[in-house]
């Protein structure tokens, strides 16, 4: 198993275990509404860091504290932004990219709590056109989104690797 899966199993399995021994002391002390509050919440794909909030939906831990939570999945913090913005989300679990460059731009987003502390992203090629970073000049490079946390973290390898980035064609893709 490499580096990478194992980060992600340690991520995951801390994840779990915060949910289930804190979060009960957390929410004891409040009493769970008289009427359910519905909430919408959106998350950008199947990566085991978006793990919690899945399990807390699936084991129904919103709805013991009066909370009707509703899971929708919207790739690409850009729109999962605009979904917040327009109200047809209340909660986004995303990168911090999107909701940094929202507020730089005047938008009202906090970001009230964080599960990783680093990029979990990666860059895959195919072998035989791609064994080395610098290779990657002249080639089309897909991402989730443009201006998403993708594209924030392959410039910034890009820089890191000594390639100009007016060298490689961005192309957008949906999907994670």
């Amino acid at each position: 198993m490499n580096r990478h899966c194992n980060m992600s199993l340690v991520v995951l399995w801390t994840s779990l275990l915060l949910i289930f021994s804190g979060a009960p002391r957390i929410f004891a002390a409040s009493e769970p509404a008289a009427v359910p509050v519905k909430v919408t919440a959106s998350y950008g794909g199947e990566a085991g860091y978006q793990a919690p909030m899945w399990v807390a939906h699936e084991l129904k831990l919103f709805n013991k504290h009066g909370i009707n939570s509703e899971l929708v999945r919207i790739t690409g913090g850009s729109l999962s932004m605009a979904a917040l913005l327009s109200n047809s989300t209340q909660v986004s679990q995303s990168a911090a990219v999107s909701p940094i460059q929202g507020a730089l731009l005047g938008a009202d987003f906090v970001i009230i709590a964080t599960s990783i502390n680093r990029a979990a992203v990666s860059v895959i090629a195919q072998p035989k056109s791609v064994k080395k970073p610098q290779d990657l000049a002249g080639k089309t490079v897909a991402l989730v989104g443009r201006g998403e946390m993708n594209e924030f973290f392959f410039l910034n390898a890009l820089k890191k690797w000594g390639i100009d980035p007016k060298t490689v064609t961005l192309l957008a893709i949906a999907g994670s």
